[in-house]
Formats: C-alpha cells, sequence, structure tokens
C-alpha cells in the first residue's frame, strides 16, 4: 500500500471520529465507531499491503526497518492532525496492524461529560488515585484530562511513564516529562524509581501491569508524591481486590493497609451507546477516600460494603454505576435497555427504575395534552413526571405533577432544571403553594405568562389557591 493511501485511510478515522482502525489481511479497511466496526468500501488488504504498513509505521516511531518481533507497541502522529496508538501483530506468518486514535486536542471534563467531582481529585496533593475500565472505556482520555487540569491549575512537575505516549501535553503552569518504554526507559518499575529521584510532584504510570509496577507505585503515594495509573477493572470493589491480588497471600494484608491509607480516588467508566445512537457518554463510580471506606479496604469480609456506602456519599461527590445510570435514564442521554445491560446489579437496578416510575422506553413521542394543549404544548410521560414543551429550546418538565396540586408532604420542595429553563416548585409556604418560572434571558415571556396564568386556574380549581405566580426577566 502506498504511505499517502495510508495516510488517507487514518485521517478519514480522525474526521469521522473512529475510536479505532484495523487492517487485517482478507478484509478492508475496519473503523470502529460507538463501539460497532463498519467496513470502508475500499479493497481487501494483502499480506503485503499490511507488512507494508507495518514497515512505515514501525520506520517512523523508531527509525528502524528490521521486523523481528512478534508484537510491538509503537506511536504514530499525522503533524497537526492526530496520534495514534498503534499495536502490530504476527498472526499466521502475516502482519495486523490496530490503530487507536488519539486527539491531538485533549479534552475537559464538561467536554468529556464526566463528573465535576474530577476537578476536585485533579486538586489532591498527595497518594493514590486509579482510574479503571475495560478496553476502550476512556480510561487515557479521563487520565489526560485530569493531568490537563492540573497543568492549567498549579505549578507542579508532572512525570508519565507511558506504552507507548499517547496524549501529549503543551506546558502551561507545570513542567512535563513525558517518557515512554522501549525508547526513554526500560520498564515501569525502572521509571518509576528514576521518577522519585527527579522531583516530581505528580507522577501518572500507564498501566498496574504486574507487582513491582503496583508495589513501586504505592511507595511513590507513600513517600508524599501524587501518583495516577489505570487497570483493567470495572469498578471500585473488583479494583481493591485485583490491587491486593499482585501480592503474595501472605503479604495482603499489609498490602491492603497500604492501599487503605493512600488510595485517595477510583474513578471507573463505562461506555454506553447514547438514546440517539449518535454517540457514547460515560457511566461513571466514583470513591473518595473516607474513615468507613478506609476500614472497608482493609478488611477483605468489608470490601463488598463498598458500593453500599458510596451511594450514600452523594453529597461528597461518591456515586456507583447504578446512581449514575438512572440520571443518565432521567435526562434522556440513555435507553433503559442500555441502563440495564450496564448495570452492575439489574435486577436491583429494575426495582429502583419501578420505585421511580421510570416506564419503558416509547421513543420520542409527543401528545397533546388535555391540560396544556390549548398552550400549544406537547406533553412526553417522563418517569413519574412529564415533559411539557415547543421547539427546541423551552420545555418544562414537571416531576411528580399531582403532588403539586396538594397531595405533596408539607415543606418538601423538587427543582429540576432541563435546558435554558428551570422550573421550581414549593407546596409550602404559609400553608400555599408557591411557582416561579424563571426564563433565559426573557425569551418565550408570554408563552410563560400563558402558562402562569393556566397554573394559577388550574390551582385555584384544586382549591391550592397560588399566593405567587411569576415570571422573571425582560418586561417582567
Amino acid at each position: 500500500m502506498e504511505v499517502e493511501k495510508l495516510r488517507q485511510l487514518l485521517r478519514l478515522g480522525l474526521e469521522k471520529g473512529a475510536s479505532d482502525i484495523h487492517l487485517q489481511v482478507g478484509c478492508l479497511p475496519l473503523y470502529r465507531f460507538h463501539g460497532t466496526l463498519v467496513e470502508l468500501r475500499y479493497r481487501e488488504l494483502t499480506a503485503e499491503d499490511t507488512e507494508a504498513i507495518a514497515r512505515y509505521l514501525m520506520e517512523a516511531a523508531t527509525g528502524q526497518s528490521e521486523m523481528s518481533f512478534d508484537e510491538i507497541d509503537l506511536a504514530f502522529e499525522l503533524p497537526d492532525q492526530g496520534r495514534f496508538r498503534v499495536n502490530i501483530s504476527r498472526q499466521r506468518r502475516v502482519y495486523n496492524v490496530v490503530l487507536r486514535v488519539i486527539p491531538l486536542q485533549i479534552k475537559s471534563f464538561d467536554d468529556l461529560n464526566l463528573p465535576l467531582v474530577l476537578g476536585d481529585v485533579a486538586q489532591t496533593r498527595r497518594g493514590f488515585v486509579l482510574v479503571t475500565g475495560a478496553t476502550g472505556m476512556g480510561k487515557s482520555t479521563t487520565l489526560a484530562a485530569i493531568l490537563n487540569t492540573i497543568n492549567e491549575k498549579r505549578k507542579a512537575k508532572i512525570i508519565t511513564v507511558e506504552d507507548p505516549v499517547e496524549f501529549v501535553f503543551e506546558k502551561r503552569k507545570s513542567i512535563i516529562t513525558q517518557r515512554e518504554i522501549g525508547h526513554d526507559t526500560e520498564s515501569f518499575p525502572k521509571a518509576l524509581r528514576a521518577a522519585l529521584r527527579q522531583d516530581p510532584d505528580v507522577i501518572m504510570v500507564g498501566e498496574m501491569r504486574d507487582l513491582e509496577t503496583v508495589d513501586t507505585a504505592l511507595k511513590a503515594a507513600e513517600t508524599g508524591h501524587l501518583v495516577f495509573s489505570t487497570i483493567h477493572t470495572s469498578d471500585v470493589a473488583s479494583t481493591v481486590n485485583r490491587m491486593v491480588a499482585f501480592f503474595p497471600t501472605s503479604e495482603q494484608p499489609l498490602v491492603r493497609e497500604r492501599l487503605a491509607n493512600n488510595l485517595q480516588a477510583v474513578v471507573s467508566l463505562r461506555l454506553l451507546l447514547n438514546k440517539k445512537q449518535s454517540g457514547r457518554v460515560p457511566a461513571v463510580e466514583v470513591m473518595r477516600s473516607t474513615r468507613i471506606l478506609q476500614e472497608c479496604i482493609k478488611d477483605p469480609a468489608r470490601t463488598l460494603e463498598i458500593p453500599e456506602h458510596l451511594a450514600r456519599a452523594r453529597s461528597e461527590g461518591m456515586q456507583t454505576f447504578d446512581q449514575h445510570l438512572l440520571e443518565l435514564i432521567l435526562d434522556n442521554r440513555i435507553s433503559i435497555e442500555t441502563a440495564l445491560a450496564a448495570a452492575s446489579n439489574p435486577t436491583d437496578f429494575q426495582t429502583h427504575l419501578d420505585l421511580e416510575g421510570v416506564e419503558p422506553d416509547s421513543g420520542p413521542e409527543t401528545k397533546p395534552d388535555s391540560v396544556f394543549g390549548g398552550l400549544g404544548l406537547h406533553r412526553r410521560r417522563f418517569g413519574r413526571g412529564f415533559d411539557y414543551g415547543f421547539g427546541p429550546s423551552f420545555q418544562l418538565r414537571f416531576q411528580h405533577l399531582r403532588p403539586v396540586v396538594g397531595l405533596h408532604e408539607p415543606g418538601s420542595h423538587l427543582p429540576q432544571r432541563h435546558d435554558d429553563v428551570l422550573v421550581l416548585f414549593r407546596t409550602h409556604q404559609g400553608n400555599r403553594p408557591l411557582l416561579q418560572l424563571l426564563g433565559a434571558n426573557g425569551r418565550h415571556l408570554d408563552q410563560m405568562k400563558a402558562i402562569r396564568n393556566h397554573l394559577c386556574a388550574v390551582f385555584d380549581r384544586h382549591s391550592c389557591h397560588a399566593e405567587k405566580a411569576s415570571v422573571a426577566g425582560k418586561g417582567g
């Protein structure tokens, strides 16, 4: 295959948003989009094609053309366009090439739809932080976002050890050294030991692969450094067990003690197809270190309690997978079927859905509503409430609509945000309900005033005596 044709194939993957590109003998070029492999109408690749591709990538990455390996990891870059993590392997005496697409631009937490608590994790000053998940779940991307936040917000010495280097960081406030296994250093443990003599504040180790790497990383955290790494585990509890399992049984009680004292956070990721099937969104489980969770890490009999304690600590930025899945359903980001397939405990998750009153997905169907139909609004069932909307930028969500008209417990309130409109209703203020509709920059005032008047009429019919219903924005 000609070099320019290969570059065209790689540019196409970058432009179309592929996560991986597969080049294999006897197959058309394959691109992975949102977890699904899609063939490119080109031609089936020959053994000569893949050998030429492998040789070109090898020379570009290492300066060597000798192909005396069975498998190798490399990094390749199209200048000013994108980078690729490359794996070349032999299969029945021919070469297979798989390229993971790495964008040049490092995205923010907001761009990646990640919980904002990761910003707090980035401000940790010492200890051990693990980002976990299966292959292709966004571990490297998430870790890059965390490191880039540190780079942008404080002066620090950051050392990364990777195999190969993936995201390349530009100097902001921090100074960054990026070392690659096989080119700049021999192994993760050797690079880690050297890093401790290079006055680092932050050390990033590409992956926890073996006992020596885990032990050295723990020692780095114990000596006052902030250490980040990744591991292929599915959730917080399995991460703790996997880290301990690297060590002999006789050493595991001490390792649990070391982990409990140094593990500051675990962020576990699962990428899920969104409801429109046009992309993927992350479901995230987050653990932050607390005294009770330290005890669960130390005691193997209590490790299974970790999800329960995460679920109770939402105010501290923690959450379980299933809690986040429920949020994604209520935000209309993923389907119920997708959530059930990804849930840690599908049976319990279905019970939570039933308790929330979430009904099976019925698509984007909208029907005229008997209460609001006269205002040009349409209604769509949503959990135990309804969405009312007209146009792409104006929707009101009335969660638990029936309690608003007189059946709700006194003193409670339910805020809901949707697009650019906040609806806040309270059912107890001097035994009278309070309703406020806050418009965005004065838009939709006529419609909102009509809704206000209509709701007042609804409240009057239910003897609720709406004390106040106001619209804020231009014109009042």
